[in-house]
């Protein structure tokens, strides 16, 4: 029993290191496309159809953070099941009745409050990703397009 423990206490651990890795990277993708895009406008900005791709490359930073909280949200799902299978395990075990508590916690399948916490650096990143895009297209549009040639 304490093998099956052990089992499900690890699995959560790799869970968590799992979501650290994938918040660390694709938040690097997401700021290399922010700042791939920013001084691209800066030397490009009066080039036909800058905008065009600067609101794509805005979208491209839309959908990596739209997933990065789809898989956050799947591995907190994940890591709340392990926590409920090793306490489950830990209940039937005579071996630990002393430390553990008789009541059992609820089934919850909620994501646990630090995953929700990791979801905001990719929903900071997607509003940046946007105020970006509304940013440089307003200085497009007022700015280098109405300077006179």
């Amino acid at each position: 029993m304490i093998d099956l423990i052990k089992f499900y206490e690890e699995a959560s651990g790799k869970t968590k290191a799992h979501a650290w890795a994938q918040l660390t990277w694709v938040l690097a993708v997401n700021g290399a496309i922010l700042a791939f895009s920013l001084k691209f406008f800066i030397e490009q900005m009066k080039m036909p159809g800058a905008i065009a791709l600067i609101w794509g490359m805005a979208v491209a930073g839309l959908i990596l953070s739209g997933y990065l909280i789809y898989v956050l949200k799947e591995l907190g799902r994940h890591l709340r099941g392990y926590w409920a299978c090793a306490d489950r395990a830990a209940r039937m075990s005579t071996d630990l009745a002393e430390i553990i508590r008789p009541d059992p916690p609820s089934a919850s399948t909620k994501i646990p409050a630090f995953m929700k916490r990791l979801m905001w650096p990719p929903a900071l990143f997607a509003l940046s990703h946007v105020v970006w895009a509304i940013g440089a297209s307003y200085y497009q549009v007022h700015y280098v397009s109405a300077a006179p040639l």
